[in-house]
């Protein structure tokens, strides 16, 4: 009988020639994150080495508009390309991921400070989406002070978006339509980390805690929560005519099936090496395991269509 647990995939598609060029992207750094994956894992963080090998590919300003000096690549393009990455190291393509998702306030932002955070800096833009902080309004903008969690990517980051809740008197104003919120642009350099980012999972993506005390923040650095459903205005510089929360998925999504496609690889590969201490044969020789592997691969692959639609 023979011993080999067999993959039968779903066709696959002939790549666009620009997921095959940033699939290419990926193979030419791969050899740099995987050198350095134990050492992302032991310093709970991403080595600079790697980041520096991500931003020169193109990968940190992946999903910004060409005008801010972004690759603005199609958004099933960066979703094949965060897969990719996910495939060699899941906490560098969620940070990626994370990055292509602040980075849609670029559309919403004006363009002058959108240039200012993405071209002119090299840095992260990254930070906190949940309205932990307070913002009370001021002549010309506001004064911010809060703590964020999940600063992921905060480690290489020149600017941390700070989510806060709009205040009157240091009271979060409610509406008929809920809380108004705004997220603040800070440059890292104000900004207080503190080394809470001890976890099991996703150790490499540095996703500490961040503080501010108390600060002042230009109107111009700031993007109003109720602005985001819609699509950002029109204008020669917009990237994407989509909300910023109809984007979530893009970022997050191929970031979960890099892994579990990394999963099938390695168990299939285990499988074929592992023999139960109770048999005679490999895991791949059971019947069982074959039919749970063939079901757990159809489920992954069905959904894995980012580089079969465009």
């Amino acid at each position: 009988m023979n011993d080999r647990l067999k993959r039968f995939r779903l066709p696959e598609t002939v790549p666009t020639s620009e997921q095959s060029e940033w699939l290419a992207r990926v193979d030419a750094i791969a050899p740099v994150i995987t050198e350095n994956r134990d050492a992302a894992e032991r310093d709970r963080k991403m080595p600079r080495v790697v980041y520096e090998a991500l931003r020169d590919a193109g990968f940190t300003r992946m999903w910004i508009s060409s005008e801010f000096g972004g690759e603005q690549v199609s958004l099933t393009t960066g979703m094949v390309a965060l897969e990719a990455l996910a495939r060699l190291d899941a906490s560098v393509s969620w940070q990626i991921g994370v990055q292509g998702a602040i980075g849609r306030l670029s559309d919403y932002l004006p363009e002058e400070i959108s240039r200012r955070l993405f071209l002119d800096s090299d840095g992260f833009a990254v930070g906190g989406v949940k309205p932990s902080g307070l913002a009370e309004p001021v002549d010309g903008g506001y004064l911010l002070r809060g703590e964020w969690a999940m600063g992921s990517g905060s480690a290489h980051a020149d600017w941390l978006v700070c989510t806060a809740l709009v205040c009157e008197d240091w009271e979060p104003v409610h509406t008929a339509a809920g809380p108004k919120i705004v997220m603040l642009f800070v440059p890292a350099s104000e900004v207080v980390l503190s080394d809470t980012w001890y976890t099991v999972g996703l150790r490499g993506t540095g996703s500490n805690h961040f503080r501010v005390e108390e600060r002042f923040v230009p109107a111009e650095f700031g993007v109003r929560k109720g602005s985001m459903v819609q699509a950002p205005p029109e204008r020669d510089s917009r990237a994407y005519p989509i909300g910023y929360f109809d984007f979530g998925p893009f970022s997050t999504a191929p970031v979960a099936l890099g892994v579990a496609q990394d999963a099938l690889d390695s168990f299939h590969a285990t499988a074929h090496a592992k023999t139960p201490a109770s048999g005679t044969r490999t895991l791949a020789a059971n019947h069982v395991v074959q039919e749970r592997f063939a079901r757990a691969e159809i489920a992954v692959y069905s959904l894995g269509l980012a580089d079969r639609v465009e």
